[in-house]
């Protein structure tokens, strides 16, 4: 039973057959998925469904995410949200609020810039790279400038802060075969980036989904702004997961060769003509299983609390978020203890 069905062959197309998804291309069936226990669907790439499938998800409150190829969000399609009318509107007064709304953006900033310096040392211990050590105590440094509430200046210490992160993070590939001599995206120029930027949106996915199901409004957050086509609060509810899970999984895939350069083909962007890298279909699936076993991993948290599934732990801070909007409990970010 699967609970999340990625689609990451273009050109796909699905429909509904009984109680099973079937997956066509090229007009043969080439897949098919009991729908039992289905909470997400996830096109990562030009696929299609029928309208009559689409409704059937709709209806069972099955959200259906939709992404490029290169892994750029695109649309989410989610049932009727109107049950949870009291969380949003809490959500938008808290997140409004000029103290609660930096209270929590200021919150979300600490909590990325520990787990990036806590990384970088324990990688330094392992490697025996005192430049890690250095790159990480700067990272650090930033932690006291936080109690400036300002939402500009917490935004902007953040990119500081991550820039420093992405300036060590070639020191961390163990692998000579792969370069990195920066972040770059939309689209992906190389391919440590084209993995990161993949498997960022899919925890996006994760937590957007999470998002939808606890009722509250994945467009209103604080530490990312309004945007059109951006859902803000599922942007700033990933920031946590970002070096735990998506960074640390495509180290160890690099580190281990757990990829190939064969594994990445350059293509021009279909809608920026620019040239982008991404991952081959073969690549992309093994790459999906990896994240998978990584979300069914149990993980220590709360501190003292039994170890739960990864992505059981997703949805526990999203309720705890909901309890901060709606209770005022306090809210910690997930804290990995590196």
């Amino acid at each position: 039973m699967k609970e999340v069905l990625y689609v990451l062959s273009s050109g796909s197309w699905l429909k509904k057959e009984g109680e099973s998804i079937v997956v066509m291309r090229e007009g043969k069936a080439c897949d098919r998925i009991p729908l039992s226990g289905l909470r997400r669907l996830v096109l990562l790439g030009r696929s299609s469904l029928s309208s009559g499938l689409l409704d059937f998800l709709v209806k069972k409150g099955v959200d259906t995410v939709f992404a490029a190829p290169d892994g750029r969000f695109r649309a989410v399609v989610t049932g009727d949200p109107g049950s949870h009318v009291e969380r949003r509107m809490a959500q938008y007064r808290k997140l409004a609020g000029e103290e609660t709304g930096r209270e929590m953006t200021a919150l979300l900033v600490a909590g990325k810039i520990r787990t990036m310096s806590a990384f970088l040392k324990q990688r330094s211990r392992a490697l025996g790279d005192s430049e890690l050590a250095r790159f990480a105590l700067r990272i650090e440094a930033c932690t006291p400038l936080v109690e400036d509430r300002d939402p500009a200046k917490l935004r902007g210490l953040e990119g500081a802060a991550t820039r420093m992160y992405f300036q060590a993070f070639s020191r961390l590939i163990q692998n000579p075969a792969f370069a990195f001599t920066g972040r770059n995206r939309r689209p992906p120029r190389d391919p440590v980036n084209a993995m990161l930027s993949y498997l960022y949106t899919v925890l996006f996915s994760e937590v957007l989904s999470a998002i939808l199901t606890e009722g509250l409004d994945p467009w209103l957050g604080s530490l990312h702004e309004l945007a059109p086509g951006r859902p803000a609060l599922a942007c700033d509810l990933m920031e946590e997961y970002r070096v735990f899970a998506v960074d640390r999984l495509v180290l160890t895939l690099l580190n281990r060769n757990g990829v190939q350069p064969e594994d990445f083909e350059e293509k021009e962007d279909g809608e920026e003509g620019e040239l982008s890298v991404r991952m081959t279909p073969k690549a992309r699936h093994r790459l999906i299983a990896s994240w998978e076993k990584l979300l069914e991993s149990r993980i220590p948290w709360p501190p003292e609390e039994s170890p739960m599934k990864f992505r059981d732990l997703i949805r526990y801070q999203v309720r705890c978020f909901g309890h901060w909007l709606l209770e005022n409990k306090p809210y910690n970010p997930f804290a990995w203890k590196a």
